[in-house]
């Protein structure tokens, strides 16, 4: 009988062993199956939410790579579609934009005949200095856009006066000429759009040396804008006929440049526009 008894002990502690190991294994798969269901939403989630802030910072070329046929998957795929129609919004809103610089700028130009076409060519030569810096391409814009407007100001100046040439005096030149920049920076201020575009208007006739208008500004206190658009509207105008001077050659303008990297330019910009120039010449011949 005790024999009898204590087989039975033994087998029903192992059979509580079994019952323990089963559950343990059980709940082990169960955490396992958790862990991996956790991953297969969690992960998907993650990468539409990292997509998502993506696309509300401007990116809209950003896509939502989950490939998933739940609803997570539906999601990402109206989120994909949504951008796709918000960058084409975005590129034609550009575009519009662009275009009514530009007709403003020709409007600017048409004041004075002999700067008709002044600003387009400014804003060209000043946007092959910034791809020679190695500037992004939004930077790249962004110069371009200034250079365009960089004579926004002299819609504030009477026509006469733009055109007198030699005429003018000095009094004029030095209080009502010179002002058109900071006229440019006060039409433009309201704009939001344009408040990075400001500095290059304003700080155009501003000199590496200091010795420039507005404000006197020196060295790489210029702001870069400003730097190279000096550069490509100095360029421009010595190269082009002007009631106070003829057009001078091309060669001659580049020999006075380098003459004047480090006093009026800042020779880091007056390198690459040598650079541009002499690229765009090889591409031409």
């Amino acid at each position: 009988m005790i024999i009898s008894l204590t087989a039975v002990c033994a087998d029903s502690v192992e059979r509580y062993k079994a019952v323990y190991l089963l559950s343990w294994f059980k709940c082990l798969t169960n955490s396992i199956m958790a862990v991996v269901f956790s991953n297969r939403i969690s992960i998907p989630i993650q990468r539409l939410v990292e997509s998502t802030l993506s696309i509300a910072k401007g990116n809209f070329k950003e896509k939502i790579n989950i490939t998933s046929k739940n609803e997570i998957g539906q999601l990402a795929h109206t989120f994909n579609y949504m951008a796709e129609r918000l960058d084409e919004y975005s590129q034609d809103m550009r575009e519009l934009f662009v275009s009514t610089i530009k007709s403003l700028a020709a409007a600017i130009d048409t004041k004075d005949p002999y700067t008709h076409g002044h600003s387009e060519r400014v804003a060209s030569i000043s946007t092959m200095i910034a791809k020679e810096l190695g500037l992004p391409p939004q930077e790249v814009e962004r110069v371009y856009i200034a250079a365009l407007l960089h004579d926004v100001g002299k819609i504030g100046i009477d026509d006469h006066l733009l055109k007198k040439g030699t005429g003018i005096t000095e009094d004029e030149y030095n209080n009502i000429i010179k002002q058109h920049p900071v006229l440019g920076a006060s039409i433009m201020a309201p704009i939001k759009q344009l408040q990075k575009i400001i500095p290059g208007a304003k700080y155009h006739h501003e000199r590496f040396d200091g010795r420039g208008y507005p404000e006197g500004l020196a060295g790489k206190d210029i702001p870069l804008l400003a730097r190279i658009i000096a550069i490509a509207d100095t360029y421009d105008a010595m190269t082009s006929e002007r009631p106070y001077q003829k057009a001078m050659n091309q060669l001659s303008v580049i020999g006075k440049i380098k003459e004047w990297s480090g006093s009026r330019f800042d020779p880091d910009i007056v390198t690459a526009f040598i650079s541009a120039i002499e690229k765009e010449r090889r591409s031409n011949a």
